[in-house]
This record gives structure tokens, sequence and C-alpha cells, in this order.
């Protein structure tokens, strides 16, 4: 953030807080020739659980400062320091800028940052004139809290007798720009109905009995609040997956591609244009809401029904182009977004940005379960994350690029790839209870090439099925890793994973001989039931077994969406997704991920032509 920037947000907070006192010196101290002098500061850190105002405040969640000066008018020549909280208890600190200054005028901005090295929300700002001459001058700095409002996220709240659920909000700035402050920056308090349930300071409810709370959220600094309805019921309502069709890449933690609904007939309900490519799949949310990413770091949230805007917001801290991007909403309406800057937590009803983790570049699909996040990343193998509150949990081990994952019986299962001289692939087995690795597989890998096997998808017997990289669909077993049966598959397998049917049935894209197309086979590979001629990418199957999917037609280079009978294998219909800009060169209008499937049977897809379509 330029000096500029810290200064004007300085400027529109309006809670003053003395918080740091600076010294010029010069003379026989500290002067060089040329009456140049020393630029000190005195800070006086409070304890890092307080939150009383005091003559010396400083936010007690802050982790670092961040200073910049500058002669006034010359923001090109600005100096900065950083200072890190040296302990979590009450200490003072004496810290300087390098180097002389010449005397004179000088703009001095200052800024508590919620994490350490400067990183995170400004949760305290400030600027003031200084002048640097021979002699001690005292100087004061006052910072002001940043936090104007507060929002308590997930209304309207439901908990389930005896469930236990940690509230969340959302602080924002005077300009009403979202800060993602620190843990145990805001505090929690029952403002009414304290028998129906109990709530701590951090924010962690549990219900007691049927009833209705009133809760409050306050920054004990500003005395900026919020309150809430919490709602205590018989039901219980937890942090899975929506139970909503297509609430992640491929429907499901098995990868099956199944989705809630039938009976699309393959004619355009409504389009929007996101203005810039889309990324990955769209997943539905509660409420008739659809989700979907776009390359410039867009979230869109859309009507089902209309396909308008419900609310829209950007990655936070995020520039440049998208070059992958993964959803999946929770039933207690949170939007997990993973993509190349991290993983992002949404209140789904509202957009407001929950929590951001930047410790994994996710290269694949997330997945939800049992309130946990697997991310697959860059260098860092399988990352956990705690999906309540977006802290770190571990890493589960993998070569340089880990990919999709499943969740099946307990276990998780991933590829995994390391690329250059000696490439090498593995897929890994865990065990999520224990977090032991239960098996590993090695992968060919094509000479000249990389990894081509696709995502893992899981049967009901738990048996897995994947593209191991020698040029067939394998059945492996999911205890033991060894290979139960081999097929033909498509080369390119690893963006025409399988799919399952609602009676068992295996459908992937396969090429027999000289021909391409899409078969279906019975439960673990075993009996080839029909073959169609049709290429699809990435197979969704309705309730009714009817197949969708999406491809480019190479004789008129448009893509359309593809509608298979379940019992033969034979085309329905099918549509050209031509609609956006430009309308038709080779190639564009090409769908990215799966194409999603809401329990009413209506069809949802977004495309490299800034389109998300809605077909019913």
């Amino acid at each position: 953030m330029s000096a500029k920037h810290l200064r004007q947000g300085s400027l529109l907070a309006l809670f003053s807080i003395l918080a740091i006192h600076l010294l010029g010196c010069g003379g026989s101290a500290g002067q060089a020739a040329g009456g140049k002098g020393q630029v000190q500061l005195s800070i006086a850190w409070p304890a890092r659980k307080t939150n009383a105002i005091t003559p010396k405040y400083i936010p007690g969640y802050a982790g670092s400062l961040f200073f910049e000066l500058y002669p006034k008018g010359y923001e090109s020549q600005v100096a900065t320091l950083i200072v890190n909280r040296p302990s979590s208890s009450a200490s003072t600190q004496d810290v300087q800028f390098d180097g002389l200054f010449n005397a004179g005028t000088y703009e001095l901005i200052g800024a508590a940052r919620a994490q350490s090295d400067a990183q995170g929300a400004t949760v305290a700002a400030g600027a003031t004139e200084i002048t640097v001459k021979p002699g001690m001058n005292p100087v004061k700095l006052v910072l002001s809290s940043t936090v104007k409002s507060l929002k308590i996220l997930g209304t309207p709240i439901s908990v389930g007798v005896g469930q236990k659920v940690t509230l969340q909000s959302g602080a924002f700035d005077p300009d009403g720009a979202s800060l993602l402050l620190p843990d145990g920056a805001l505090t929690w308090s029952v403002v009414s109905g304290g028998s129906f349930g109990t709530l701590t300071a951090g924010g962690s409810l549990t219900g007691k009995a049927i009833g209705t709370m009133t809760v409050k959220v306050m920054e004990p600094v500003t005395k900026v609040s919020a309150t809430a309805t919490v709602s205590i019921t018989s039901t219980t309502v937890s942090s899975e997956l929506a139970k909503t069709g297509y609430s992640r890449p491929s429907g499901n933690l098995s990868g099956t591609g199944a989705g809630g609904g039938s009976g699309a007939t393959g004619k355009i309900d409504w389009t929007y244009s996101m203005g810039s490519r889309g990324v990955g799949t769209p997943v539905l949310g509660n409420g008739n809401v659809l989700f979907a990413i776009s390359q410039d770091g867009k979230v869109h949230a859309l009507s089902t029904s209309s396909g308008s805007v419900v609310w829209e917001q950007s990655l936070p801290s995020f520039s440049g182009q998208l070059a992958f991007g993964s959803l999946a909403v929770s039933d207690d309406n949170v939007l997990y977004v993973g993509c190349d800057a991290g993983t992002y937590a949404f209140d789904a009803n509202t957009g407001i940005v929950k929590w951001s983790d930047v410790d994994f570049g996710v290269v694949g699909n997330i997945n939800l379960y049992h309130g946990v996040l697997y991310v697959p990343s860059v260098g860092f193998g399988m990352g956990v994350i705690d999906a309540h509150s977006g802290t770190t949990i571990k890493e589960f081990p993998g070569l340089q690029y880990t990919y999709d994952a499943t969740i099946a019986n307990g276990k998780l299962y991933y590829a995994t790839e390391q690329v250059g001289a000696g490439r090498t692939a593995a897929l890994y087995a865990i065990d999520l209870t224990s977090g032991a690795t239960l098996w590993t597989d090695p992968i060919t890998i094509p000479p000249g090439g990389g990894y081509e096997g696709g995502p893992p998808v899981v049967e009901s017997d738990g048996t897995m099925l994947i593209n191991l990289g020698d040029g067939n669909l394998s059945a492996i077993s999911g205890t033991t890793g060894a290979i139960i049966k081999s097929v033909p598959s498509f080369s390119s397998a690893a963006i025409n994973p399988p799919a399952i049917a609602p009676d068992g049935s295996i459908i992937f894209s396969q090429r027999p001989s000289t021909s391409f197309g899409t078969a279906s086979y019975t439960s673990t590979l075993g009996t080839k039931k029909w073959f169609s001629g049709t290429l699809l990418r990435a197979p969704t199957i309705a309730s009714d077994g009817t197949v969708y999917g999406t491809f480019m037609d190479n004789t008129d280079g448009l893509t359309y969406m593809y509608a298979l009978g379940p019992t033969d294998g034979k085309l329905k219909w099918r549509l050209a997704l031509d609609k956006g800009q430009p309308a038709a060169p080779p190639g564009w209008g090409l769908v990215p991920g799966y194409t999603a499937i809401d329990k009413d049977g209506h069809l949802y897809v977004v495309s490299i032509d800034q389109l998300v379509y809605a077909v019913k």
C-alpha cells in the first residue's frame, strides 16, 4: 500500500487512539554533516489480549506496524520501516529508520497490521507531519481504528440442540471494504435468551434448548457492534457439502458426477456475462443460488431462476488472471474458493469475506469433509485447512503438483506429480482418522509428457476408477491399491474423468480403435453396455441416468452441450454454446469444467466466451 493510500485511510477513520512518540534527533547525539538527523520511534506495545484504551494504545490484536516517511511533497523518496510485535506480553521497543535525513518537513504514515511482517488487514492507521532538525523533538503520531462497522455472517442462523458452532462476523473500514481481523480481535456476548444456549467470547455457541437467542459481536476499542438472532432448533446444520445437486465440481465427495435432477430438453433459459472468461465448474448453493468464478478473480452469485446478480465479489488482494478456480459450498451457507492465490471463504448470502488462507497455491478441485477443507497444492502436497477459521492444520505428502482428491469410507485419494528431469507421479491413499499413508501406486508417465490420469472416482463399494497414465481406465481396490481390471481409455483422461450412473454404470471417454467416443460399462468395468460416437468432456449424470457433457465440434469450431440416453448412449439432443463474444472462432466457447445440474434438472456451465449458460 502506498503512503498516499495509507494517509487517505487514516483520515477517514474517526476513532483516535494515542499510540506512538517520535523523536527527530540531531546536534551532538545524531547530527551528521549538513544538519542531517535520525528518525526514531518509541513504541509501547500492549499485551496481546488487552483491549482497554490506554494513553499509549495500539490494538492488542495487531501483529506488526508499518511506517512510511518521506519529505513533504516528494512521495517517491519514501523510506519504510516494518516493526513486528516482539512478544504477546506488554513491552516497549525503540526502533529507527535506516540512514540520516536532511533537515526539513516530512510526512510520517503509520499503520497497525493484523499479521506480522506488515501483512493482513490494516486495523489502525494515522498520519502526521514532523520536522527533522537538530535537537530532540518529541512528536506524537495518532493511530485511529479502521473498524467502522461489523456484520454477523450467515444470517438467519440456526443451531441444533447440542450442536456447537463458531459464529462468524465481517468487519468493514469507512470505505466499506472488508477487513480480515485476526482471532480474538472481536468479542461475543449474549444479549438475551441465555437459557437456550451458551456463547464464549470467541464466538463458540452451543445450543441447549429450543428457543431464540440474541447475540452481539463488538470491537472493544471502538465499541462498534452488531447483533443477530439465533434460532436453537431440533435440526442440526453442519459444515458439509450443501445438498443442492452440484455443490462441488464432480458433484460429490466420491467424484461420481452425479446430479440431483433430470429432464433438461436442451433449451437456453438464460445467459449471464461475467466480463471475463470462466474458469472451473459452477456450483449450487442453498436458496437457488449459483456460484461461478471468472478469470479476472471475481466470484459471481446468480439467481438460478433468472440469472440476475445476487452479489459479486473480487478475491481479496488478487490481481492478474486466474489459471484455475475451484468452488465448493457448504450446507451452512459458506462458499469456499480455491485458486492460484490461495483459499478463501465467503458468506454465501452476502459475499462478505470470512477468511483467507494463502499457504497453498491451489491447482485442483477442493473438498469439504467434516468441517475440513482439502486443497491440492503446488509444492505442499494436499493442504488441510479448518473450514471455520481458515487456519492451516497440516499437509499430507505430495510431490511438486498435487491434483484433485476424492473421499470415500474415511479415505482420501489423490494423484501427485514431480515435473522436470526424471518426471514421476504417484497415487496416494490416506487414512483420514490417523493421517497415515495406507498405500501408494506408481503412475506411468508417457515419454515426453506429463500426468494425464485425471481425478480418481470411487464406486459405492470403495473401488476406485482412475487412468494411471498407461492409456487404460483401471479399477483399483481402495483398500490395497491393487489393480482389479483395466480397459482402454482416452489418452487425455485428465479432462475426461469417468462418471457413475445411478445403476452403477461407469461412463467414460474411450478410444477403442480409431474412433473417439463415450462408453458405458457395468460396475468395476465388468461388461461394456454401449458405445457412443459422441465424445464428452467431464460427463455429468442425471438422476434418470441421462449423460450430459460438452465438447468442441472440429467441423465448425463450436462447443456443444450434449445429452445421451442412459440405456443406449444415443444422442437425445445437442445445443451450441455460441452466444458469447466473439461469436464463433475455432475453439471459442470451450467449457473448462463439469456441467452442474440442480434438483430440478436444469444444467449450468461457464465458458471461455465469458458467459454462464443455464439450460432447461
